[in-house]
């Protein structure tokens, strides 16, 4: 299966870092999208509702969510920064996706998705 990056591999959205790994489930039919959220320690805590994440495909058409987080999201915190991270699952479709669209607290990070490099 063909492995996906995102280009940029991070973005800012204001004092935060947004970046996000993409893996194929290829036994659910499904995209696994990891965002990763680094920021100042000694935050307030990130509730899911906070973060959205939106994956398109090779058509421009936004692949169906079939599982987002919910409640206060786990966090990584050293005394130098913190992660937070949100895990969605989106609904595989005939092509590959092109476009991760995060959003988090209403600022948001346009990443192509293209294969890996050595996949190309």
């Amino acid at each position: 299966m063909t492995e996906l990056i995102t280009i940029p591999f991070a973005l800012a959205l204001g004092a935060e870092s947004v970046s996000a790994t993409l893996n194929s489930d290829a036994a659910r039919e499904a995209w696994n999208v990891t965002v990763v959220i680094s920021r100042q320690p000694d935050q307030p805590r990130v509730d899911a509702s906070e973060v959205d994440a939106r994956l398109v495909d090779g058509r421009g058409e936004a692949m169906a969510v079939i599982e987002r987080p919910k409640g206060a999201l786990p966090e990584a915190s050293t005394s130098l920064s913190s992660s937070v991270n949100a895990v969605f699952r989106f609904r595989s479709c005939q092509s590959l996706p092109t476009r991760l669209v995060v959003t988090f607290r209403g600022a948001s990070a346009d990443f192509a998705v293209a294969p890996k490099p050595q996949d190309r």
